[in-house]
């Protein structure tokens, strides 16, 4: 039955929202504790992480999906707190122990002491990490694997075209979904090229996430630097957070039966210019939108299991590592915020709890 070694107490500190707006309206609270429903375990967190969703979430601009917590934190490192085993399909106490060191992609909950997650979706911390360090692999890893593998097709691309490396583009590069993407990319021997806003940023994404060419997307159309980077031919996969002011360069940029993902609109959504749709048709694009948060837990379940059975070992063995800006405590939830706000961080900022 019940395995209840953290249950002495009912209370727990959490950041809650006092309403919707700026960072003010963020501060620590003693709640309730989460209680299991069936199929969950409660794990005690140790480090979460802070994403650009907990921002707009913050701000009222992305609501939780129906059911999920709404405190913020959308991934987590901790341990197994408590669970019902009976309460669990499939209960395996190899798998599921009080004590054991899990890390979960959520849809809420993770700026607190304790949260509940659906037991499919844990996965095991590689023996040789912190928490800080698993904390920072949920999201950005899964949200790029999604991208690359399942809508990108990456391995596809790869079987029709094994004669070359592939070239891959990807937007927001100094953001922890690009880092973490052009990470995977590169273990996969592609061409990455990435675009970033500031000289520091670019440098980073060469030195630090191992892009092969870095362009400003200040200093005009990036999409004549990704073909003279491309010898002409454009890229096989695009990854784009900023939607219509990057719509027709985008289009410029990809290469024959490319594909472009969609997973973020940061410029606004609305074409406003003139668009000639025919490269569409002479290129055979694909063109995809996709988000994670809204998906159902027997996706993430197999998303978390396909990512960890391809790139486990490369964490494992420390070819891949998160790359982290800077670690802060809950308490300093709203400098935290205010970093990620200002784009002042590279990579992820973790909180400790």
């Amino acid at each position: 039955g019940i395995n209840a070694e953290y249950g002495k107490t009912k209370k727990m500190l959490a950041a809650t929202l006092s309403g919707f707006g700026p960072i003010s309206v963020l501060n620590l609270s003693t709640i309730e504790k989460p209680i299991i429903k069936a199929g969950e375990v409660l794990v005690k967190v140790k480090a979460t992480a802070v994403n650009r969703a907990d921002l707009l979430q913050r701000e009222g601009r992305y609501p939780p999906p129906p059911g999920a917590s709404s405190i913020l934190g959308l991934e987590i490192a901790g341990e197994i707190a408590e669970f019902d085993e009976t309460n669990i399909p499939n209960f395996n106490k190899e798998k599921i122990f009080v004590g054991k060191k899990v890390m979960a992609l959520i849809s809420g909950g993770g700026y607190a002491e304790y949260v509940a997650v659906p037991a499919e979706l844990l996965l095991s911390i590689p023996t040789s990490f912190s928490f800080d360090k698993a904390a920072a692999i949920p999201e950005a890893y899964l949200t790029a694997f999604q991208a690359l593998h399942w809508l990108g097709e990456v391995e596809q691309k790869e079987k029709m075209n094994s004669n070359r490396k592939l070239n891959i583009l990807i937007h927001a590069g100094g953001s922890s979904v690009g880092v973490s993407a052009t990470q995977l990319m590169k273990i996969r021997g592609h061409k990455v090229i990435v675009t970033a806003g500031s000289e520091e940023k670019l440098e980073k994404c060469q030195k630090i996430a191992g892009a092969d060419v870095a362009i400003n997307y200040k200093q005009g159309d990036f999409s004549i630097k990704v073909l003279e980077a491309t010898e002409q031919k454009g890229v096989d996969i695009l990854l784009d957070f900023v939607g219509a002011p990057y719509w027709q360069q985008n289009i410029q940029s990809l290469g024959f039966e490319g594909t472009m993902i969609i997973l973020g609109l940061l410029g606004g959504g609305n074409i406003t210019t003139e668009f000639n749709m025919s490269s569409i048709l002479a290129k055979r694009l694909q063109i995809k939108g996709s988000t994670l948060r809204t998906r159902s837990n027997e996706y993430k379940e197999q998303l978390s299991k396909e990512f960890w059975q391809i790139y486990g070992n490369y964490f494992e063995s420390g070819q891949l590592s998160p790359i982290i800006d800077r670690v802060l405590t809950l308490n300093q939830v709203q400098e935290a915020h205010q970093i990620v706000a200002d784009n002042q961080n590279f990579g992820k900022v973790i909180m400790t709890i």
